[in-house]
């Protein structure tokens, strides 16, 4: 398998939720982002990162050992942070994007984006649940070199519309963004 780095991705504000998203803990009370880093460990990326802003100052300590990617435009949105998080990777053939609010995933689910990723031939592989698009991707270092190059500063969306390969998976996991006190009420029992 080639090497694979998994990035989380945590650098927004979360307002609506009135506390980062990052240190949010479920029964175990391990914080969210270490539960996504040891998400993508446990699919197969050889390395992880998380990309912080807001807040980083308090989040970073509650991460001991993670490698941090700090993002000083997070305030322009998710697009500064991918950036971010591409600028900081280094030495890998890919990389699987996750938001950190995207939870309960499984790993089956990262296992089979990357064993696709090494045969296939697309820049990208976004998995999809029922024909929709999940909040996770991965990214070949080859496009990551050109939406550095480029200093592409959109959705990921628009540009992957057609670079994408749309791999189907069995987990509605992929399509979950919580952003709420209520919406973690829902799912942290899970993790």
């Amino acid at each position: 398998m080639k090497i694979h780095l998994g990035i989380v991705l945590a650098a927004g504000a979360s307002s609506r939720m009135g506390s980062p998203k990052a240190l949010l803990r479920p029964p175990d009370g391990i914080p969210l982002a270490l539960h996504q880093i040891r998400l993508l460990e446990s699919g197969g990326c050889s390395k992880t990162a998380i990309v912080l802003g807001a807040e980083a100052d308090r989040i970073a300590p509650e991460l001991p050992g993670v490698r941090i990617i700090l993002n000083p435009a997070w305030e322009s949105g998710r697009p500064s942070s991918v950036l971010a998080a591409l600028k900081g990777a280094a030495d890998c053939e890919g990389m699987i994007i996750l938001p950190v609010d995207t939870v309960g995933i499984r790993p089956e689910t990262i296992k089979r984006v990357l064993e696709f990723s090494d045969t296939a031939e697309w820049p990208a592989v976004r998995p999809v649940c029922r024909g929709i698009r999940g909040k996770l991707v991965w990214i070949s270092s080859a496009l990551s070199d050109e939406i550095i190059q480029k200093n592409y500063s959109e959705r990921l969306d628009d540009l992957l519309a057609d670079r994408a390969f749309e791999l189907e998976v069995d987990d509605p996991a992929i399509l979950r963004n919580i952003n709420t006190p209520k919406d973690w009420e829902e799912v942290s029992g899970q993790l």
